[in-house]
């Protein structure tokens, strides 16, 4: 059991994860790899439609359960504790399904595309938003404590 202080304390730390800046900071770690999806996308489809069909798709697939995640998570109606944990499972469980749905539909719909394209660009994008993502905190980190 946790005593009054301690409660106190992991709200306080749920409302400074909560407020704008990290917001923010998750969505503009999404902004250039977004950016670059799109740019080297539409020139590998003007060089090869299949390539640049499974560059898409991957990096499409990697956008929509982030989006989802974002949405769900960073309500503004996640007040207490136990909101904000509930919404952190469900956004968290709903990346994996939403992730699954959108690979199986996309080799269902598009069965020319390159598989290892796919997944290649999806674990890419993953690893660029998190090297992003910690380079911001840090960034932001840094400023909060000078």
């Amino acid at each position: 059991m946790t005593s009054y202080n301690s409660t106190r304390c992991y709200i306080q730390l749920i409302n400074i994860f909560m407020t704008n800046n990290y917001r923010h900071l998750y969505f503009n770690a999404l902004k250039f790899p977004t950016i670059f999806l799109f740019v080297i996308s539409f020139y590998f489809i003007l060089i090869d439609i299949h390539t640049g069909l499974s560059i898409l798709s991957g990096g499409l697939i990697f956008l929509g359960p982030h989006l989802w995640f974002y949405k769900v998570f960073f309500s503004r109606r996640n007040i207490t504790m136990k909101k904000v944990v509930s919404a952190l499972y469900k956004g968290t469980t709903g990346k994996y399904i939403l992730a699954a749905v959108l690979f199986m539909g996309t080799f269902i719909l598009f069965p020319t595309v390159d598989p290892y394209l796919i997944f290649g660009v999806f674990i890419m994008m993953n690893v660029v938003q998190l090297m992003l993502s910690l380079i911001m905190s840090k960034v932001i980190g840094s400023q909060n404590y000078e």
